[in-house]
């Protein structure tokens, strides 16, 4: 990967975590309120998962990841630091998931009255969904401008 392509990603990437942030800040455990926000942001769907792998909220578009070990260890490692995480969960030969999770400001009550774990919200986008075409063609711009500049002393 190349840093144009390395820093587009992250570009592209930080402005997911600051939409998931923001959600998780405001919506709080409505997991509904947060897929109507996010949806077209996190296409492979949104769940709510606490600190001890406890699955809360599944949207429609979750499929399986939300009760996998990668999505536990993710809430794990937002409980234990209130900062966003990453984790990649590799399904077949072919099919990897970027899950990024954000700790809710607002937790939900247990409805049992015990105590829960800090609950994160979870996204998850499918790596074939980012954008790497677009990654391509700015490191073609890159480099044909890289190839046309000359230095002075050079001549």
């Amino acid at each position: 990967m190349t840093l144009a392509e390395a820093n587009r990603l992250a570009r592209e990437i930080e402005g997911r975590v600051s939409l998931l942030i923001h959600s998780a800040s405001t919506t709080g455990a409505d997991l509904a309120a947060a897929t109507d926000n996010l949806y077209a942001h996190f296409i492979g769907g949104l769940a709510l998962v606490d600190g001890i792998g406890k699955v809360w909220a599944v949207s429609e578009l979750a499929q399986g990841w939300p009760h996998s070990p990668e999505a536990g260890l993710l809430a794990a490692k937002v409980a234990a630091t209130g900062q966003p995480q990453f984790e990649v969960l590799i399904a077949g030969d072919h099919d990897a998931t970027l899950l990024i999770g954000a700790p809710l400001t607002r937790q939900r009550d247990d409805p049992a009255g015990g105590d829960t774990a800090p609950i994160s919200l979870i996204g998850a986008i499918p790596v074939e969904t980012l954008d790497l075409a677009a990654s391509s063609q700015a490191v073609e711009r890159e480099t044909h401008g890289a190839s046309s500049f000359s230095m002075p002393w050079a001549a």
